[in-house]
């Protein structure tokens, strides 16, 4: 086996019905404790693991997946674009990880089917996410998973957001300053900030762009114009 490579072994995974898996492993610890967490679900009849991005696009050149794991930090629009359409596409992300923000539509990527917060796996938990995914729960017209899906992008704190807020993040996501949110609602900065800080916290996010991020990944138009 090449090195950076990791695989089942036959016993564990090749007499398995279910799904091939390609992880990319985003550390060393990851790299050499999935395979215990692999091993224990049902569904994951075949596994590769890889920890390098090099060995990552070889795999993917030489195999074919049903599903493709990726960090965050390594989900590049080169790497969006390698999976295609090898499979479903689940991110790795954490709270304080930045989400990708290259043009995914725009460059024809398909991008992530689900993301999944690190701090969330276990092995019930990713069983129930792998199952989902390779019976394409998600939306058919825009491409985005189930909002049963546990830990992905789709937040149920949508359904807590307000009229007023549902403007400002219209206006948000169309890249408006503060300052140009206030004039176009006529209402103060400062109420504006309580809006943004109030829909960081709804919508499980760090900063503006993230929230701007994920109305496009949740597949939302913006609909208040000034």
């Amino acid at each position: 086996m090449s090195e950076g490579v990791r695989e089942a072994e036959d016993a564990e995974g090749q007499g398995r019905a279910g799904a091939s898996v390609l992880w990319l492993a985003h550390d060393e610890v990851s790299f050499h404790g999935l395979p215990v967490l692999l091993s224990r679900l049902s569904l994951a009849r075949h596994y590769r693991l890889c920890r390098t991005v090099e060995a990552f696009h070889r795999l993917l050149q030489e195999e074919q997946f049903d599903i493709c794991v990726v960090p965050s930090q390594s989900y590049t629009a080169s790497v969006a674009s390698s999976v295609g359409q090898a499979g479903a596409q689940l991110v790795i992300t954490s709270p304080h990880a930045r989400r990708p923000s290259f043009g995914m539509a725009a460059d024809g990527v398909k991008g992530p089917d689900a993301w999944l917060q690190e701090q969330r796996i276990d092995s019930h938990v990713l069983q129930q996410v792998f199952e989902q995914l390779t019976a394409g729960n998600v939306d058919p017209t825009t491409g985005e998973p189930s909002p049963h899906l546990p830990g992905t992008v789709v937040e149920r704190g949508l359904d807590r957001v307000t009229q007023r807020e549902r403007a400002v993040l219209s206006l948000l996501a169309q890249g408006q300053s503060n300052q140009q949110i206030a004039r176009a609602l006529d209402i103060s900065i400062h109420g504006v900030k309580r809006h943004v800080s109030n829909l960081l916290i709804k919508l499980d996010s760090t900063n503006r762009t993230e929230v701007a991020l994920k109305v496009a990944q949740l597949g939302l138009r913006p609909t208040y114009r000034a």
